[in-house]
This record gives C-alpha cells, structure tokens and sequence, in this order.
C-alpha cells in the first residue's frame, strides 16, 4: 500500500465530536492512533476519555482530503480553524507537527533506553513478531518493502543483453546464478570481471549492501559491518598520501601490487612493498610507523639525518624519508659512509655510530653533528 499523505479524521458517530490531524502517512497514523488509544496512553484526554467510555466501535476514521506535505499544517489549520470548538477532541487549537525536530542528548538516550526495555519484555517481542508476520504475509505490502529495500544494477548477460535489475538476490535465483558472487562483482571485491560470463554494476546500493567510494585515489574497500571479518588497514602511498581501509586483497589488486608482499610489510617482516608501506590498523602507532619499520630481514640499518635547519630525524627507511624530502638516498648513504660531507645540506650518519664506534675517520664538522646526537 502506497503513503497517502493528507488530512484525517477521527469521529464519534453519535455525537459527532471529531479529532482531526495530518500525516505523510495516514495509514501508519491511524495505527498509532489506534494503539495508544487501547493502552491509554493517547495525548489528547478527551479523546482518550471518550474512547474508554464509549468503546472503539462507536468511533470511525475518515480521510479528510489528501494533499503534499508541504501543505499539510496550512491545510490542518483550515480545519481546525472552522470546526467549531465544543466539536473537537483536540486538545491543541494550534497544527503542529514534530517533522524536523533536534532532541537535546540526553533526550534521545532515554528514548534509546526506552526501546531497549520494551524488548528485553518476552512478551512485547512476541507481539512484535506477530505484527511481523502479519506485516510481511500480504504479498503487496511484501512487495513494497523489498523495492524499497533492494539496490539497483546494471547486469549484461553472456550474450551481451543489458538489463537493470532491482533485487540482486531475486534475480541470482530464477536464473541459477549466486548472489554473493554477482554481488562481490558489483561491489568491486572479486578479483574476477565476471561470473559465469555474467556482468553487474551497481548503481544504486541496497540498504543492507555496501556503497563504493570514488576519487583520485585507489577505490579502498569500506567495511562498516565487519563482511567477511576483513582487518583494517592504513597504508602510505610512494608520494606520501596515507590512505586507510578493509579488504588488502582487493587493494592490492586495485593497486596492482603483490598482496602476499603487503601482507609482510603489514606484519613488520619487511620494509615496503613497491613504496607502499602499510600497517594494521590495531598495531598501527602513529605517522612515524609508516616510514620506519621495527624490524626487517638481517640487519636494519637506522640513519639519524640533520637538516640545513638543524632538525634532528631518525629513520629506518631512508628510501621512504629522502622521498619524502625530495633526497637522493644512496647520496644519503655516502654521506652516511663518510665519502661526502653533506646532500644539499643535509647531514647523514649511522645510527649506532655512537655507542659502535663507526666511522672516527670523519670530518671534524661532521664528527660535532655525531656528538649534538649523544
């Protein structure tokens, strides 16, 4: 059943007396309405009151006119306005309506603990479940929901039909195809470009499904509701862009990158994988952990640089950090040596030169920046 937005009434048909209102939806107001009414709980008293006294079948629901909703507080006041006073169940002579309304914090959280309490009631969740039920066995009422609900794609078929196709799920079955699979193709984590000959793009997500992000930079996979238990990442592009998301498989396919070598670099086993360096989101420990890696496969070289400035940095990927500072890093490593004085002013030496003795053979200025490291 479509939403009928509009002005409506609640009347007793012997008196006359009326209550009058307006929704986006009249249906689903009559049923709230009707609910608070049989637990007393409705706002208006003497409605409430009449309810009670009279009963429910003395009372009738009619809709008044159907309009947009932009319109209905203008029009529910026209009503108001000419019915007399000693005629309505209204307790408020003024149309109001809650559409819109910012509840302060605290607000909402008792609203929360409310719901909260109402289902942890067994026999609450049973009724609930009954209206479920009830809900969902009208095949048109069933029908509506799951358009409401389901994405839309563009699906080609192996002999080059295209078709647009709303309900991934409905569509897999009456052909014999599997939904995970086609979905995975429209959601861009299938290292595949097809399924069975079959293609599918996603354009508009259902509500339950997984949206794709778009840009300049690789598509990371995003993974709001755990799918398939992914871990999370934060990588670092050669050019020094951070990036995070879920699903390095994907990632590395988009990025054409090997993921067993990302894999290692994530677990610290080495430095970086085609420039990329990445991390685990749960181990990772900061922007510095992107450039220097705590371990690696022998021995790991650590470099303390001093700037034209003076700025002291410690490093264990002089690849990465001469990058990043627009360096040359076997120039780097020959100022490190002791074969160069300085790369375009910047200073350079091992880091266990102190404590290993390496490298007394230096200049004496260099040897002064040695000792502003001790």
């Amino acid at each position: 059943m479509a939403k009928v937005s509009g002005i409506y009434a609640i009347v007793h048909r012997e008196s006359g007396k009326v209550y009058i209102g307006s929704a986006v939806d009249i249906a689903s107001r009559w049923r709230l309405h009707r609910k608070q009414l049989q637990d007393g709980t409705h706002h208006a008293v003497q409605l409430q009151r009449a309810w009670k006294k009279y009963g429910p079948l003395t009372f009738e629901w009619r809709v008044l006119e159907q309009c947009a909703t932009p319109e209905l507080l203008a029009l529910e006041q026209t009503y108001l306005d000419s019915t007399p006073e000693a005629e309505k169940y209204n307790s408020s002579p003024t149309a109001r309506s809650p559409l819109g309304t910012k509840h302060r914090p605290e607000v909402v959280e008792a609203m929360r603990q409310r719901v909260i309490a109402a289902y942890a009631d067994p026999v609450f969740r049973a009724k609930h479940r009954e209206a479920q039920k009830r809900r969902f066995a009208d095949p048109a009422q069933k029908d509506v929901i799951r358009k409401r609900n389901s994405g839309l794609y563009r699906v080609t078929s192996p002999a080059g039909e295209v078709m647009e196709v709303e309900g991934m799920t409905r569509f897999c079955k009456e052909r014999g195809l599997s939904s995970t699979r086609m979905l995975a193709l429209a959601r861009g984590h299938s290292s595949k470009k097809d399924f069975k000959g079959w293609r599918v793009e996603e354009l508009r997500p259902s509500r339950s499904g997984l949206g794709r992000r778009t840009g300049s930079l690789p598509v990371l996979p995003t993974n709001p509701r755990g799918w398939r238990n992914q871990k999370a990442f934060i990588a670092r592009a050669p050019d020094g862009r951070t990036l995070e998301g879920v699903g390095l498989a994907a990632f590395a396919r988009q990025t054409g990158l090997s993921e067993e070598g990302l894999r290692n670099v994530a677990a610290r086993r080495n430095a970086h994988c085609g420039g990329w360096v990445i991390r685990w989101k749960n181990d990772y420990q900061g922007e510095s952990d992107l450039l220097v890696p705590r371990r690696g496969r022998g021995k790991v070289r650590r470099y303390l640089l001093t700037s034209p400035t003076g700025e002291v940095h410690r490093t264990a990927n002089l690849s990465g950090f001469a990058a990043q500072h627009g360096l040359n890093a076997p120039t780097l490593v020959e100022v490190a040596r002791g074969r160069r004085n300085h790369h375009h002013r910047w200073r350079c030496i091992y880091d266990d030169q102190e404590t290993a003795g390496v490298g007394q053979n230096l200049p004496a200025d260099r040897a002064v920046v040695r000792q502003s490291f001790s």
